[in-house]
């Protein structure tokens, strides 16, 4: 059971429904003793999470080299002294199904730059506002109007939809890219992350992840 832990984040359906939308909910315990695991009986928007006992219900999970699927069965439902699910995993049926700093989605995400003087660590560039063309838990595809050069060092803020907090990294700008019919942002810049937080990686990998499904019909 060591791959599960307190407040642990968990995206999860009722298994065999290819349609069911994810719901993002956390582990509040892990009971070694009888190998179960307690949820929060409410995804991360406030609605309920209405698996019956009995039911199998499928789950995915980030580690650090990769996203993982398992299923288990609902065992259990507590109301005191706080609510919660009591799921039963199936230990040997835990797949790999992606790794996870290569798999690159095309999303529009808001993306705030600061670029930096790669000698003198000094902002020399007003910040830059922009939205991604595609992201990756090792960076991101941004049109913008400020003239980069390679290695170009950048800061980064990204603001996921329905989080409150930014993803905050640093990163350098690895590829350009000159757009002439677009004069906006005329330039197409490929940054790579170089500092980031694992638990901001991992909230990124999930959100990625749970755009793939849907386009997937999951």
């Amino acid at each position: 059971m060591s791959q599960f832990f307190k407040d642990q984040i968990l995206d999860i359906r009722l298994a065999g429904e290819e349609s069911e939308v994810l719901q993002r909910t956390r582990i509040i315990a892990v009971n070694e003793d009888d190998g179960t695991i307690k949820i929060a009986p409410h995804d991360q928007n406030g609605r309920l999470l209405e698996f019956p006992i009995g039911a199998q219900v499928e789950f995915f999970f980030v580690r650090p080299d990769a996203i993982y699927a398992t299923t288990a069965e609902v065992v259990d439902k507590v109301v005191s002294p706080s609510p919660a699910l009591i799921l039963r995993p199936e230990g040997q049926d835990i797949r790999r199904i992606q790794r996870r700093q290569y798999f690159r989605v095309v999303t529009q995400v808001k993306v705030v730059f600061v670029f930096t003087d790669q000698e003198t660590g000094e902002t020399y560039f007003q910040e830059e506002t922009t939205l991604t063309k595609n992201v990756s838990a090792g960076g991101l595809l941004c049109p913008v109007k400020t003239r980069c050069y390679p290695n170009m060092p950048v800061k980064i803020q990204l603001f996921l939809p329905a989080e409150s907090d930014p993803i905050n990294a640093t990163g350098k700008v690895v590829r350009i890219q000159h757009v002439k019919e677009d004069e906006e942002h005329p330039y197409r810049i490929a940054v790579q992350f170089e500092e980031i937080r694992e638990s901001d990686r991992a909230r990124l990998t999930r959100f990625l992840f749970q755009i793939q499904a849907k386009k997937a019909g999951k």
